[in-house]
């Protein structure tokens, strides 16, 4: 059980000339896929996966070579999470090769539906399937919008209504900043001034975005 290999095995008795053969251990066959990369815990929505890659193995989960091409089918749970041959997420694919006389292949994914654990399952036929999970997160924030709309009938000396500035990812989804986040505030003409109370009392130049938090005022 423990190398595959040429190994010699001996008969003897006292009094009788002993006698030895050869025996040949060979691999089982493969039976079963494995994912040999880890679970990917933080793809970015929209943005290619590391390395994906899956194995053939035997019963006793040793790598073993394919004995003919074996198209390895890739499905994912849920069904909008795409498949890619290449790094850049170019070419999308459904199925990878197994060449024959060796045991891995390799794949890309991208999603861009929503955040989450995402199911992705490689299976061949007379293969057992495998399975494995990856965490979608959220772009980091790059960019700054107005959320609120704009003012067409502001009267000269009274204070404005309410304007919130939002953080939002390339994506332009709403994202959370990591650190807290100063928002300077600038005007043409520069003679309008901004103010952090409705009743216009308290001037300032920038307002902060908290960190885990999105808005500012």
């Amino acid at each position: 059980t423990t190398a595959i290999g040429v190994r010699t095995i001996t008969a003897s008795a006292t009094g009788l000339a002993s006698d030895s053969q050869g025996a040949t251990i060979v691999a089982a066959a493969a039976s079963k896929l494995a994912f040999t990369s880890t679970a990917q815990q933080s793809v970015t929505i929209g943005q290619c996966s590391a390395i994906v890659t899956v194995q053939s193995r035997n019963s006793g989960d040793a790598p073993t070579n394919v004995a003919a091409d074996t198209t390895v089918s890739l499905t994912a749970n849920p069904t909008s999470l795409v498949f890619y041959s290449d790094p850049a997420c170019a070419t999308s694919v459904t199925s990878v090769p197994i060449v024959a006389g060796f045991n891995t292949a390799s794949v890309y994914f991208k999603y861009t539906t929503a955040i989450g654990v995402r199911t992705i399952t490689a299976s061949a036929t007379g293969l057992a399937s495998a399975s494995q999970g990856a965490t979608i997160v959220a772009a980091a924030a790059s960019k700054l919008a107005f959320t609120t709309t704009v003012q067409q009938s502001v009267t000269i000396g009274q204070c404005s209504a309410i304007v919130t500035v939002q953080s939002r990812n390339s994506g332009g989804a709403p994202t959370n900043v990591a650190g807290n986040t100063t928002v300077n505030l600038t005007a043409n003409p520069t003679s309008l001034v901004f103010y952090s109370d409705p009743a216009c009392a308290t001037s300032v130049t920038s307002i902060s975005i908290t960190a885990g938090f999105n808005t500012a005022s």
